[in-house]
């Protein structure tokens, strides 16, 4: 009977110390494959051990999962659970096992002729690895699970001594020396695993027949895999990746030159980073019996970082005396990057205990985390790889910056709990909810649109309904901080950094506990998602796909397009999505596959925006920002014809944008500086002015997902002309409040225009019908579904059905009534 540990310090030591002799045989393996191997093979040989090494991340994907899972329905003491569990995964060792070796053996002619083997039979060998190797580590997990830790030391070593042991008959055997260096670790696995399926059935029988039949416990155990398997490709590639691209890039000299470098990376890496897979069992055992997790890692993180120390000052201290120790003369050429590349192994070891504790606890952002890094750290060295210098460096910083971020998200989590913990032992209860909303602009900034208008009116009204209520923007003039209409806002970030600062506010400053967070997408979402678990309202103004084709360049266009329709589908699939109109909606759906749980639609503050006098000349006006896909142009071509025929006409352009400049041109190209003027930002009052005298007031633009400024010229008893496009002919009720041309048709809209000059009464008209049209659309009652939506998402029990057909019942009958 395999005895199960007792004393959580000392087995792990031993294991550890048996780990060391494993490690050292290892490093025989390889210092003698060096002696006996030429340059050429040698490099051929670090690459199998790289692939290697990408073999052991499945394996130790596998093995991670059978002792987390083992582990805790051990110390839960479901042994049922225990058997479905091993029968499960013992046929998945299989699977993986033959789908490797299949994979290696349909590419055997791929790997000669890239790597430029001169013989097809090691990379056969070599494939032959991953069938003891899979069922090597599947055993080895159970026997972790069961926290027999000194008989995986035990087999480790024996694996190790075997594969020294036949690299010693390379000299006296006919066979290549390449081909028996491999076998030599084809033969040491075949036999570890022999030996960890004879100990590990001393004490775990064979299992009984049946299977899982809770879906979502087989679920987790998959996404436990999953993010196994990145967190260990992760690591592995960011190690070991750079070994194959030097092998490709350098020459055969520079490449044995690094292979001799990663040998020493090896012995800090394995010397100090191997404990770090303790953390799975013990987590997964603390979680069981509801025990807190941190202390096992602060051991773990306490011991790697002494022994990674230890090692790397050893290093720098004294290089010439190990250099000759491990690696005798040929590797004095290593000496100037000893230095950086032992530091990168090191900050690597101690980022593996930050994502491996975080893979214990099921928190699989880490995992998304390391499989970024590596794949940036591999783009980086294949575009820059001058000198065997600047591949190191690379790796150096994508090692340093990946412990800063595993490092900085640990501390965040360790703070979130610690307030949560004082604030339920305080006893007190909030009075309020605690709301964030991240949208990239204020009401206030220079360049805000309708997008600002909609959301400034609904959050004071939510403040009135006993919200705290937090904004965080992009920053104006130095302006940091400021309450406007009981809003708190924080502003941070530019045009671009918004997006960033937002998650570094959240994360790391000092602020209340929210309790939802309000995500505004405006063409670019702030991804809340990825760094907060609390409940998320998905804002949605409009979809942008080809407003990014229309305004943006490559690749600009292209990034921005796959952020919105790639990569939000899947961050935002569990959030409440809330579209500001149904044309929004749909898009949504059908360009990005989110549906829209509630629509908000814009509302009107009748009691601001009034009547007045109409212009006695024909006056007509444009209110918004001046962009691109604005299709301002289209409204200049159609006021040149319009000119000609009643050259009384004047247009007035008010708003600002980064398209102003080249439609002023536009204008002096038209001969119309007499009669268009651009009036820049202007004051709510003077809006309400130029919008309440003009006869009309056009939108020609491309795309909207309302049109909030339609319904404030309606208020103040204008028409609206406007392209029929989705969003405005939603705002817009064709012939009540407005007309609708096809979109970019220059003559039809110079021919609603000169049809307006010329029937000033239906002009006055239309205007009383589009202010009793507006009247509908109340702030209140948006605010009201806003405030529903809330409270529907943090479960307080809300009565959608009736709360909705009352609001739908009052919009059928305005609309009934305007067209009656």
């Amino acid at each position: 009977m395999i005895k199960v540990i007792k004393n959580e310090l000392k087995d792990p030591l031993i294991f550890w110390g048996l780990s060391m002799i494993a490690n050292f045989f290892n490093w025989l393996h390889f210092l003698f494959s060096g002696r006996i191997l030429t340059k050429e093979d040698f490099s051929g040989f670090a690459v199998f051990l790289s692939f290697q090494s990408l073999l052991i991340v499945f394996a130790n994907a596998l093995s991670a999962t059978v002792s987390r899972f083992i582990a805790y329905y051990s110390e839960k003491k479901e042994s049922q659970k225990q058997f479905y569990f091993f029968r499960q995964y013992w046929w998945l060792s299989w699977t993986m096992a033959a789908t490797t070796f299949f994979l290696f053996w349909i590419s055997r002619d791929y790997f000669k002729s890239f790597f430029g083997f001169h013989s097809i039979v090691p990379i056969v060998v070599f494939a032959l690895i991953s069938l003891p190797l899979f069922l090597l580590y599947f055993e080895t997990g159970i026997l972790f699970g069961r926290m027999a830790f000194i008989w995986v030391g035990l087999i480790y070593v024996v694996e190790a001594v075997a594969k020294f042991i036949l690299l010693l008959f390379a000299p006296v055997v006919a066979f290549p020396t390449l081909t028996l260096a491999t076998l030599s670790l084809f033969f040491s696995t075949s036999l570890a695993w022999a030996a960890s399926v004879f100990i590990g059935r001393s004490f775990h029988p064979l299992p009984i027949a049946g299977r899982f039949k809770n879906k979502n416990e087989i679920l987790e155990m998959y996404k436990f895999l999953g993010s196994s398997f990145l967190v260990g490709l992760g690591i592995v590639l960011i190690y070991n990746l750079n070994i194959i691209l030097v092998k490709h890039f350098f020459s055969s000299t520079d490449a044995a030159l690094y292979a001799a470098l990663s040998i020493l990376g090896k012995i800090l890496y394995f010397g100090s980073g191997g404990l770090v897979s303790f953390l799975i069992p013990l987590v997964a055992r603390a979680e069981a019996k509801k025990e807190t997790q941190y202390q096992h890692l602060a051991i773990i993180l306490a011991i790697v970082a002494f022994l990674g120390g230890a090692i790397f000052f050893s290093y720098l201290l004294f290089p010439k005396t190990i250099v000759q120790l491990l690696l005798e003369e040929r590797g004095a050429a290593i000496l100037p990057y000893l230095g950086r590349y032992s530091l990168a192994i090191l900050f690597l070891v101690l980022a593996n205990c930050f994502a491996t504790f975080n893979l214990a606890k099921r928190n699989y952002m880490s995992a998304c985390l390391l499989a970024f890094m590596a794949v940036f750290q591999a783009v980086f060295i294949f575009f820059f790889h001058d000198s065997l210098l600047q591949v190191i460096n690379i790796i150096l910083g994508s090692a340093f910056l990946l412990l800063v971020v595993l490092t900085a998200n640990e501390i965040i989590d360790i703070r979130r709990k610690a307030k949560k913990e004082l604030f339920v032992k305080s006893g007190n209860k909030k009075q309020k909810i605690n709301i964030l909303v991240l949208n990239w602009r204020d009401i206030h900034h220079p360049q805000a649109g309708g997008a600002e208008v909609y959301l400034n009116e609904l959050l004071k009204r939510l403040v009135l309904k006993n919200y705290n209520v937090y904004l965080f923007t992009a920053e104006i003039n130095g302006q940091e901080r400021k309450i406007i209409n009981g809003v708190n806002i924080i502003r941070k970030g530019g045009f671009f950094t918004v997006y960033f600062w937002a998650a570094i506010y959240y994360l790391f400053n000092s602020h209340p506990c929210f309790d939802l967070i309000i995500d505004c997408e405006n063409g670019i979402p702030f991804f809340s998602p990825l760094y907060s678990k609390k409940p998320v309202i998905f804002l949605v103004y409009h979809v942008h796909h080809d407003v990014f084709n229309k305004s943006l360049m490559p690749p600009f266009s292209w990034l921005a397009i796959f952020l919105e329709v790639f990569l939000t589908p899947l961050i935002y699939k569990k959030s409440f999505v809330i579209s500001i109109s149904h044309s929004t909606a749909e898009d949504l759906e059908r360009e990005i596959g989110l549906a829209s749980d509630k629509i908000i639609k814009c509302g009107v503050d009748a009691d601001i925006y009034r009547p007045c006098a109409k212009s006695k000349i024909p006056l007509f006006c444009y209110v918004g920002r001046i962009k691109a896909y604005k299709s301002l142009e289209v409204l200049l071509n159609a006021f040149k014809l319009v000119v000609k025929k009643a050259p009384r006409a004047r247009l007035k352009i008010a708003g600002e944008g980064d398209w102003r400049s080249f439609l002023e041109r536009k204008v002096e190209e038209l001969d119309l500086k007499d009669k268009v003027d651009f009036l820049g930002r202007v004051s709510e009052e003077e809006k309400i002015a130029l919008m309440g005298k003009s006869w009309a007031m056009i939108n020609p633009s491309y795309k909207e997902g309302w049109g909030i400024t339609c319904l404030e010229a309606n208020a103040c008893g204008t028409l609206v002309v406007a392209s029929r496009v989705e969003g405005l002919k939603e705002a817009i009720c064709e012939g009540v409040s407005g007309y609708l041309f096809q979109y970019g048709n220059v003559e039809e809209l110079s021919s609603i225009i000169l049809y307006l000059i010329r029937n000033k009464k239906k002009v006055n008209e239309m205007g009383e019908s589009a202010r009793l049209w507006s009247l509908q659309f109340c702030w209140d009652e948006q605010a009201e579904k806003l405030n529903l939506a809330i409270r529907q998402v943090l479960g307080f029990g809300v009565d959608r059905v009736k709360s909705r057909s009352l609001i739908v019942q009052k919009e059928e009958k305005w609309i009934e009534s305007l067209l009656q």
